[in-house]
């Protein structure tokens, strides 16, 4: 089972752009203080970007975009 934060269902992975990255490769590639605000809903959190400006996008465990999708960051790694 792939591992959630923060409050139900739980945030599993980022998306921005069209990559999508769960939660470790995002606190890595982000940093973690970032990735937590979002997770944590802290104020103005929302408007983290990428560093292309992209803005970053929490994705909640059981959203529709999850289905078969691979993190950027570890190919062939399926994020559920």
């Amino acid at each position: 089972m792939v591992a959630r934060f923060g409050l139900w269902p739980g945030v599993v992975a980022f998306a921005n752009d069209a990559d999508l990255w769960c939660v470790t490769c995002a606190c890595q590639r982000y940093g973690q203080e970032a990735v937590e605000a979002m997770i944590e809903g802290q104020p103005a959190a929302e408007q983290g970007t990428d560093h292309e400006g992209n803005p970053l996008h929490a994705v909640l465990y059981g959203a529709e975009d999850l289905h078969g999708a691979c993190c950027g960051g570890v190919p062939g790694s399926l994020v559920r």
